[in-house]
């Protein structure tokens, strides 16, 4: 009788985990030069890591918006979180050495916090009470307060009231220098300097019944101390500014609050905190101010050869109020890093749809594939100018799912493969698989078989 062989028990085979589609890839992160942005700069650090992307501290480029647009145009920063819309929409029209536009380079990507941003000016609650100034036209033709608010303004005894403005790196300076001359406040004129040391001046101002107007904006820790109703009210304007660049401010054409609709420059604040909105028949306050739109803008290059950024950039949504929060922490000396961190793990199972959304949001319409980046270039121009829309362009190398050396132009990124299918059949009316297909980008090699044939939705 022969003896069996003593069974041997296979180890399990274990399954490696996919690679995500930001592994080996760097990110040139950046934040502006305003504290009340580094918690979402600090957020979007996290969420892109966590697609395995190799992010840059955003506290090693920080810039104003000045430098911060140029910078993504030219390559130097990837993206960041803080750009304010309308507002900063004049700095996309700055021209670059070779003649082309800031805006020809970066693109805004998705919905961060719409209608997110509130600026105005406050000013002093219990001198605007004695002497009956709510609005800066009032403040501009009252003799008497004009000469109290003089006596201790940043510059006492110009004869101006001075207010206290921006740096000259935002673009509000400049706003600002429009509004005053749109509405005709020639006794009024703005302190331009570092805006904290403002700030520090307008709360003692305020808190010791001292007149003074200052800028402000929300999220912010600042309107914690600059407190509207109670040492401060928001000040009213009588007109809200036009496109018609009064004081021939370099694209000064962009700073209309007025919105497409032209109702911007009112905001749902009460006469307890502004006593010119009960002279209004709805009853908004006349902020002067169109509510801004606080938005990821991205380098164009970086947004094409990066779907699964540019689809996280475009699902993420963060709370004014969660901002705010995080602001106000971070004015009692929280760190923000931590900040985003206790954040992202309070908001696990929100950030985890974030990272889904992401994933699967890879999937694209593929038009060309080149053997150049020069030949994809042209062919992307060509369908540009065909379709009326934008195309990215990426090096099929980068994904295990296609075949390497080509260079692609494609439509998307998509959520679905049904939408790559679609927007091949409907949108571009491309039918067969030799004009226009899906697939997904990831770095899966099994993902190499599939190909999504245009189909109608």
């Amino acid at each position: 009788m022969v003896e069996e062989e003593p069974m041997v028990e296979e180890e399990p085979m274990v399954e490696e985990e996919p690679m995500l589609p930001g592994e080996g890839v760097d990110v040139i992160a950046g934040r502006a030069n305003w504290s009340t942005g580094y918690f979402q700069a600090e957020v979007y650090k996290l969420l892109l890591e966590e697609l395995g992307y190799n992010v840059s501290d955003p506290a090693e480029l920080e810039l104003g918006p000045n430098n911060g647009y140029m910078a993504m145009a030219q390559g130097d920063m990837d993206f960041w979180a803080n750009s304010w819309y309308p507002g900063h929409l004049a700095w996309l029209a700055d021209e670059l050495p070779d003649g082309s536009l800031v805006g020809d380079h970066v693109s805004i990507v998705g919905e961060e916090m719409i209608a997110g941003g509130l600026e105005g000016f406050l000013i002093t609650k219990s001198f605007a009470d004695e002497y009956g100034v709510y609005t800066l036209d009032e403040l501009n033709s009252n003799a008497e307060a004009l000469a109290a608010f003089d006596a201790t303004d940043p510059v006492p005894g110009n004869g101006f009231a001075d207010i206290f403005g921006c740096p000259e790196s935002w673009i509000c300076d400049k706003i600002i220098t429009n509004m005053i001359a749109f509405s005709g406040w020639d006794n009024i004129q703005q302190t331009i300097a570092g805006y904290d040391a403002m700030f520090v001046q307008a709360v003692d101002s305020a808190n010791d019944g001292i007149p003074m107007v200052a800028y402000t904006w929300t999220p912010s820790e600042y309107i914690t101390q600059l407190r509207p109703g109670d040492n401060v009210y928001w000040a009213g304007v009588g007109a809200i500014l036009d496109d018609s660049n009064p004081a021939n401010q370099e694209g000064g054409e962009w700073h209309d609050q007025r919105g497409a609709d032209g109702t911007g420059g009112f905001a749902k604040i009460g006469p307890d905190q502004c006593p010119s909105a009960a002279d209004q028949f709805d009853g908004l306050c006349p902020i002067g101010w169109i509510a801004a739109d606080i938005l990821v803008t991205a380098n164009n290059d970086f947004l094409s050869a990066n779907p699964a950024a540019r689809a996280l950039f475009e699902v993420v949504r963060l709370s004014v109020i969660d901002v705010s929060l995080a602001n106000l922490a971070q004015d009692g000396g929280a760190s923000p890093t931590d900040l985003a961190v206790q954040w992202v793990a309070d908001n696990r199972d929100l950030v985890d749809e974030w990272m889904v959304a992401a994933l699967k949001g890879t999937y694209v319409s593929v038009l060309v594939s080149a053997g150049s980046e020069s030949a994809a270039q042209r062919a992307r121009d060509s369908l540009e100018s065909q379709y009326g829309r934008e195309f990215g362009i990426l090096l099929s190398s980068d994904y295990a799912s296609l075949r390497p050396g080509y260079w692609v132009v494609y439509a998307g990124p998509f959520v679905t493969p049904e939408e790559s299918q679609t927007t091949c059949w409907t949108d571009l009316n491309r039918r067969t698989g030799d004009l226009c297909y899906g697939r997904r980008l990831s770095q899966d090699p099994a993902d190499a078989d599939t190909v999504y044939g245009p189909a109608p939705g």
